[in-house]
C-alpha cells in the first residue's frame, strides 16, 4: 500500500515538470504533450529523437540507450556499439527509423515499437528491447506480422570504441550524435564470427597494440558479412559493400515468419546458444522488469498520473549501486553523501539497501 509520502512525492514530481494536461505554456513558450498515457505506458507516434530513454539492468554504470526512434546503443560505461535494423527489397531500402509510421511505447524497464511502412507491403514489425536480467547487455525481440517473402530484414552492429563522453551521454549535455554509428568509432574493431555468434574486440590500447575489451553477440539465422560503415547511408548500399578499414557486422534475414532474437553484451556465453535459449533470456529479463515496475501501482481517475508508479520505481533502481544510492543514474553517477536518492528506499521497502547505504556513509565520516 502506497503511503502518503510517496503520493506527495509523485504529485510534486508531476507538478514541477509541467506534465499536467491543461498546461499550454512552459517558460512563456507554447508547448504540447508528446507522450500520451495508455495504462502504465508512455506512448508516442512518429517521434523525432534518438537515445532519450535509457534502460538499466545490472545496477552498474552500464545502460542501453533507446529512444523515440528504434536505434540502440550501449554504454558500458564507454561506447559499446550501435545496433540498427533496416528494411530491404529488390528495389529499395531504408532504416526502420525512417519508416512512415512508428508507434513508440515506454513501459517501465523496456521499449516497444510498432513499425509500418510501404516497403513492408502491408506487413508490420513489432520490436521489444530490454536490458538483460543478469548481465551487461540487451535482448531484442522482433515479431514480423504478415511480411511478404520479397521483403528482407537487414541489421548492423558496430562502432564500439570504449570512448567516454563529456557527461557520459547525458541528455542536453552531450548531443545524441555521440551514440551514432560513426566511422571513427570502428577503428581497430576486430570481429570473429562463428555460426550464429560473434566476438568483437574493441577499446584499442596504443601502448600494447591490442584491444582491451570484448563484446559478444548472438543473432538469428542470417547471411552475415563485414560491411563498410562509410556506406551506412542506406541498408542496400551497406549490404552491397565489403569491409575495408572500418568494419561493421551486417546480416540479412530472408525468412520473416517467426520471432527473432538478438542478444549483445560483454562477458556473455554465446557459443551454441539457440533462439530458444534467447527466448528464455528474454522472458527472464521481462520478468525482472515487470517485477520492479509493479512495486508501485497507481489507480486514480487521472490516466497521466497512473503511469508514474512503475516509472519512478524503475528510476529509483537505476540510482542504486552497491553499497549506496548515487547522485544520478547517467551523468553524476557517483556516491555523493547527503543526496536525496536514499529517500526512495523507504516507500519501496528496500530496507536492506537503506541499511547498507547509511552504514556505508557512517563508515566514511571524518572523526
Amino acid at each position: 500500500m502506497i503511503n502518503k509520502i510517496i503520493l506527495l512525492f509523485i504529485y510534486l514530481t508531476f507538478s514541477s515538470f509541467g506534465f499536467c494536461q491543461n498546461a499550454t505554456y512552459w517558460h512563456n513558450k507554447p508547448r504540447k504533450i508528446h507522450y500520451q498515457p495508455n495504462g502504465n505506458a508512455f506512448e508516442l507516434v512518429n517521434g523525432t529523437r534518438k537515445f532519450n530513454r535509457a534502460l538499466y539492468g545490472t545496477n552498474t554504470g552500464f545502460r542501453v540507450e533507446a529512444g523515440d526512434l528504434p536505434e540502440f546503443a550501449m554504454y558500458m560505461p564507454g561506447m559499446g556499439g550501435n545496433f540498427q535494423l533496416g528494411i530491404l527489397t529488390s528495389e529499395n531500402s531504408k532504416w526502420i527509423t525512417e519508416a512512415h509510421n512508428i508507434k513508440t511505447s515506454y513501459i517501465p524497464g523496456r521499449m516497444e515499437y510498432m513499425i509500418e511502412d510501404e516497403l513492408l507491403k502491408g506487413g508490420k514489425l513489432q520490436l521489444q528491447i530490454l536490458p538483460l536480467a543478469d548481465a551487461e547487455g540487451f535482448i531484442l525481440k522482433v515479431i514480423p506480422e504478415n511480411i511478404p517473402s520479397e521483403v528482407n530484414l537487414v541489421w548492423v552492429y558496430g562502432g564500439a570504441s570504449g570512448k567516454k563522453f563529456h557527461r557520459d551521454g547525458d541528455i542536453g549535455a552531450d548531443p545524441e550524435s555521440v551514440f551514432y554509428l560513426q566511422p571513427d568509432y570502428c577503428e581497430h574493431n576486430s570481429f570473429k564470427i562463428a555460426e550464429n555468434s560473434f566476438h568483437l574486440g574493441y577499446a584499442w590500447d596504443s601502448k600494447i597494440k591490442e584491444t582491451r575489451k570484448v563484446m559478444n553477440g548472438v543473432f538469428p539465422e542470417a547471411e552475415v558479412k563485414l560491411a563498410d560503415v562509410s556506406l551506412l547511408e542506406n541498408p542496400l548500399k551497406l549490404w552491397n559493400s565489403n569491409a575495408e578499414d572500418l568494419p561493421v557486422l551486417a546480416g540479412k534475414i530472408i525468412d520473416l515468419k517467426n520471432e527473432l532474437y538478438w542478444e549483445i553484451g560483454n562477458q556473455l556465453q554465446v557459443e551454441h546458444k539457440s533462439q530458444t535459449d534467447l527466448q528464455k533470456d528474454y522472458e527472464k529479463a521481462l520478468s525482472k522488469a515487470e517485477g520492479l515496475a509493479n512495486r508501485v501501482q497507481l489507480k486514480t481517475p487521472d490516466p497521466y498520473l497512473n503511469t508514474l508508479g512503475g516509472a519512478l520505481a524503475t528510476a529509483a533502481d537505476g540510482i542504486w549501486e552497491d553499497p549506496a544510492f548515487l547522485h544520478g543514474s547517467v551523468a553524476w553517477r557517483m556516491h555523493l553523501n547527503a543526496w536525496r536518492g536514499a529517500y526512495v528506499a523507504d516507500p519501496l521497502a528496500w530496507h536492506d539497501r537503506a541499511k547498507t547505504h547509511f552504514s556505508s556513509y557512517a563508515n566514511s565520516q571524518v572523526l
